[in-house]
């Protein structure tokens, strides 16, 4: 996803005004990517075993901040809708929220599954939002 993030910046820019650009783009450079990135990447199978997941206090600690760094981010962003069309923005900032709630949820339970299922939720999120305003991505 870092990768991609300059083209997530231009198409932003179409989007919003300069300034909510930016306060988006700063977002999505930090806390979205790297906290989402954390979830993603929290539970790993390969081949069907278990291959990585939170194993300790500390890692489940970690995974709750960056829930927590995700809701945040969700209501700023809710806060950038574009003067024009701002209803899909809004739903899809409330989905992320959502979804971070999720995810804390599923932290709180410890609950690899949870934590996947809240994951997905979050990836299909952003998909749906880039689709509409980072379509380069």
């Amino acid at each position: 996803m870092r990768v991609l993030f300059p083209l997530a910046v231009a198409a932003l820019a179409v989007a919003c005004s300069s300034s909510q650009m930016r306060q988006a783009a700063d977002l999505m450079e930090s806390p979205i990517v790297p906290a989402s990135d954390a979830i993603f990447n929290a539970v790993i199978y390969t081949n069907g075993q278990l291959a990585a997941s939170p194993q300790t206090d500390a890692d489940w600690d970690r995974l709750r901040q960056h829930s927590a760094r995700l809701a945040t981010a969700a209501t700023t962003l809710k806060g950038l809708a574009p003067a024009e069309d701002p209803a899909l923005w809004v739903t899809q900032s409330d989905a992320l929220g959502e979804a971070s709630a999720a995810a804390a949820d599923a932290i709180t339970g410890k609950s690899l599954d949870g934590l996947l299922q809240a994951g997905s939720r979050i990836y299909d999120t952003c998909t749906t939002c880039h689709a509409v305003y980072a379509k380069d991505l």
